[in-house]
């Protein structure tokens, strides 16, 4: 990391940002499930 504006993984957060609303979408009781 010698670059101060180049990120350390700049393709793994939005696919992680993905995967994780796609699992709270798919996954019950989930935080902002009423169940």
């Amino acid at each position: 990391m010698t670059s101060p504006d180049s990120s350390p993984f700049p393709y793994e957060a939005p696919v992680s940002a993905e995967l994780f609303a796609r699992g709270r979408g798919v996954t019950p009781g989930g935080v902002n499930s009423p169940v």
